[in-house]
């Protein structure tokens, strides 16, 4: 299959979103524990009351919506790329922005130890999704 350029960056845009909602989720998750034990039961019933303070909790369903949203780009993708270009380059990218979002909102290892991880991630993307198939 060819290499389509454009297909490459909607699957860099999917994994840049990936990778950004990931960590956006937990804080939204640890916001809606915080809220939880606030609030008083609204059904009665645990799991619906957990249900229906996810979906109202903007910390949560923001992150969650934008990385559902590129879950449908990347199926929408894979018409356009080859599976093994796509997942390598989706998922190294994921990678790649999680642990930079990370470090930055301090969940994370410093940066500097996973450094040569994350440009071997970059060239092991770039050759993948720079050659073309035989």
């Amino acid at each position: 299959m060819k290499v389509d350029p454009l297909g490459n960056f909607s699957l860099i845009i999917v994994g840049l979103l990936w990778g950004i909602t990931n960590p956006l989720i937990k804080k939204g998750t640890e916001a809606v524990s915080l809220s939880k034990k606030k609030r008083k039961a609204l059904t009665g019933f645990n799991f619906l009351d957990s249900v229906l303070l996810h979906l109202t909790t903007p910390a949560f369903i923001i992150p969650q919506a934008l990385n559902l949203c590129s879950s449908v780009l990347f199926a929408l993708s894979l018409g356009f790329n080859d599976l093994s270009i796509a997942v390598p380059l989706a998922n190294g990218t994921s990678l790649f922005a999680n642990g930079i979002l990370d470090h930055f909102l301090g969940n994370g290892a410093p940066l500097w130890p996973g450094f040569p991880g994350i440009l071997l991630i970059i060239t092991g993307v770039t050759l993948c999704s720079g050659a073309s198939p035989a």
